[in-house]
């Protein structure tokens, strides 16, 4: 195991351990600036997060240790030993959030006004990371808790899900894996994933006063993007899912030209493809190639590249009769009798673990409405439930 960094934990009180509350976490959690470095040039990264549940782990007497993700970003995996060593479940939360720009409140100062715990990263997703802390805290000397637990304080989720990532290189077999997210305490068993990428259209600058010796790229990114909306996006939506609804795609983003008298000779636009379960980035591609093949065909000169280097990701399906579905559904309705099984529209790192052979859901307290907002913010009560519901889950499963 690896030495806790120097960094203390708020958990000692005149010399004495004492057991600190999900909110207490959730605060000190709030403080530390973890911004992603890839969302904001500035950005710290989960350096001092890292420190902070290491030297939590520490005075708490519970083995962990540093994964290496990154040079200086490291994954804090802690374990305990249960009863019955051929059961293992997993917990995962992600330290690093994303940028502060345009913020209306201190992102980096906790506050709690009506039952509100605000600043970045208390939604998204450190309200659960606090919940599943506070939980492995309370269980460490549980004589009922029969799997062994291990817990992932992550890395690099709101980027390229590097961490997890890493996690499941060498993570070996288990028996489920809970996910914090914000889902409002409901247990999510299917979610969607995205697959994004770049296409770019070369065509031939000229001046503005003789067009007809250039060609216009923007006006042939145009004519394939009508295609692409107009034909392909209703296809799109026209898959459906029995828990997740109909599949979906945007373009997002589109650049291109010089100056205003160049014809321009490049024109690029972002698409993100909203997957469901069973579709895959392969046979997104293929569909997306036959509007490719369509304008070749009506233009033989019509040229173009596609950037494939944007982070590949999965959607995620549980079967609702796997045992950590049903143990943390039962978990989850003794603290909130309208809990439900349920999919939600955005991606996780639960695709990742679950796609290593782990039965996964996502779970956490607050709402997707609220993460990366302005003034992000989660409710108290439902930090302290998640901790009640994890707790539970780690002594019942």
């Amino acid at each position: 195991m690896v030495a806790a960094p120097s960094r203390q934990a708020s958990v000692i009180t005149f010399g004495c351990v004492m057991t600190p509350s999900a909110i207490d976490i959730l605060k000190d959690l709030v403080a530390i600036n973890s911004i992603n470095p890839k969302c904001q040039a500035d950005g710290p990264g989960e350096v001092e997060c890292a420190r902070y549940v290491s030297a939590l782990f520490q005075k708490h007497g519970i083995d962990f240790e540093l994964q290496k993700v990154f040079p200086d970003r490291h994954n804090v995996i802690a374990r305990l030993d249960g009863k019955e060593r051929s059961k293992r479940l997993v917990f995962e939360a992600h330290m690093d959030t994303v940028a502060i720009t345009g913020m209306t409140i201190p992102p980096f100062q906790p506050t709690i006004k009506e039952d509100k715990l605000y600043g970045r990263g208390a939604c998204d997703t450190k309200g659960s990371l606090a919940g599943m802390l506070a939980a492995l805290i309370a269980t460490k000397d549980s004589p009922s808790r029969a799997a062994n637990i291990v817990l992932v304080a992550s890395v690099d989720e709101e980027h390229a899900f590097r961490g997890v990532g890493r996690f499941c290189e060498d993570c070996g077999p288990a028996n489920g894996a809970v996910v914090g997210e914000p889902t409002e305490l409901d247990p999510v068993i299917a979610h969607k994933s995205a697959v994004r990428w770049r296409t770019t259209i070369h065509g031939r600058a000229a001046h503005t006063s003789r067009p007809e010796l250039g060609r216009n790229a923007i006006s042939q990114a145009v004519k394939l993007i009508a295609m692409v909306e107009g034909d392909w996006l209703p296809n799109v939506r026209a898959k459906k899912h029995p828990i997740l609804d109909r599949g979906e795609m945007t373009v997002s983003l589109i650049g291109g030209g010089t100056q205003i008298n160049f014809v321009p000779d490049t024109c690029w636009f972002e698409i993100d493809r909203r997957t469901l379960p069973g579709e895959d980035r392969p046979g997104v591609l293929g569909e997306f190639q036959r509007y490719l093949d369509a304008m070749k065909k009506d233009d033989p000169d019509f040229r173009y590249s596609i950037d494939m280097t944007m982070p590949d990701d999965w959607a995620m399906e549980t079967d609702p009769k796997e045992r950590i579905a049903q143990v943390a559904h039962a978990a989850c309705k003794a603290v909130r009798p309208s809990a439900r099984l349920c999919g939600v529209p955005y991606g996780t790192d639960a695709s990742k673990l679950s796609r290593a052979g782990i039965p996964s859901i996502v779970l956490g307290p607050g709402s997707i409405a609220q993460a990366h907002t302005a003034d992000e913010w989660v409710e108290v009560r439902q930090v302290e439930q998640a901790a009640e519901v994890y707790q539970q889950i780690m002594e019942t499963f």
